[in-house]
């Protein structure tokens, strides 16, 4: 084998990061939808996003205003879903890397134009 770097460690980071595609998908559909079924089709519609969202980037996927949108992203803060960032008049909201496996998200913010 090859030195793996985690000596000092009970669990390496590689045995984390080959288990991390099945804990996603174990912990968003056994833990987090089963608790929150009324917000399943929100995150779903995240599926193949970006991993951070704003709210116009929301309310367009959602088909909602911003307002709705809104509501909608706190009740998912609130549930841990979202973790958000930037500042209260320009709020993003990002996905935490436990639950991007599982919808198959794309690194990165959406609405944000890459460098050439």
């Amino acid at each position: 084998g090859k030195k793996s770097g985690d000596d000092d460690k009970i669990i390496g980071r590689s045995a984390i990061q080959d288990a991390l595609p099945k804990v996603s998908q174990s912990r968003y559909k056994q833990t987090i939808c089963a608790e929150y079924p009324g917000l399943i089709q929100w995150m779903n519609a995240l599926e193949g996003e970006k991993a951070e969202q704003n709210l116009q980037s929301l309310s367009k996927l959602w088909h909602k205003t911003t307002a709705e949108t809104s509501k909608i992203a706190e009740k998912l803060v609130d549930v841990g879903f979202f973790s958000r960032r930037g500042d209260k008049n320009d709020p993003a909201f990002w996905i935490p890397h436990l639950y991007r496996d599982a919808l198959n998200l794309v690194q990165g913010a959406a609405g944000k134009k890459m460098a050439k």
